[in-house]
This record gives structure tokens, C-alpha cells and sequence, in this order.
């Protein structure tokens, strides 16, 4: 018993960091993309590709934890956001974190 109370625990401290990880990344670059709105087109469209792989692996998750309601079949959101994303796939830093 203790040992499932340390698991189920664990699990949603694990939940805990995948939405802090990605809700950190959305807030980082939409303050970015405000701030500096003389980015150029390329480090903006990648940005705006993060965020919209982000915001997927959040929904992603919702639909995985069932929080969200599903209408017929369940939808996948995609991990990759083809249209936004620009061929750079680059860190945006040195480190590979934002």
C-alpha cells in the first residue's frame, strides 16, 4: 500500500514537471517574440514552432490523464509543429535550453 501511495506520488510529481517544463518554454519565447519584435523571420518561426509543439505535448497530456473530454475518436496532437517549424532545428542557446 505504501509502496503504491509512493508511486502514484511520484507519477504526479512527474506530471507536475512535464507541464512546468512545457508551460515554461511557452512563456519564455511568447515573452521573446513581445519583447523583441525585430527577430527575424527564421528565429521567430522557430519559436513559433516550440510553442506550438509545447502547447501539443500539453493537450497531449490532458488527453492522456482523460482531464479533457473527448468528442468521438481521441485525437492526437502532434509533437512536431510541421507547418510552423522552420528547417533550423538550432538551440537557441549554447547550453540547449531555453
Amino acid at each position: 500500500m505504501a509502496n503504491q501511495t509512493a508511486q502514484a506520488f511520484s507519477k504526479h510529481q512527474l506530471v507536475g514537471f512535464e507541464f512546468l517544463n512545457s508551460l515554461t518554454s511557452v512563456r519564455s519565447l511568447s515573452e521573446l517574440l513581445v519583447e523583441f519584435p525585430g527577430l527575424d523571420a527564421g528565429d521567430r518561426l522557430r519559436f513559433l514552432g516550440i510553442i506550438h509543439k509545447e502547447t501539443g505535448r500539453l493537450l497531449n497530456l490532458l488527453a492522456e490523464l482523460k482531464l479533457v473530454p473527448e468528442l468521438g475518436a481521441p485525437r492526437q496532437y502532434p509533437a512536431k509543429a510541421d507547418k510552423c517549424s522552420s528547417k533550423s532545428t538550432a538551440p537557441l542557446s549554447k547550453t540547449n535550453h531555453i
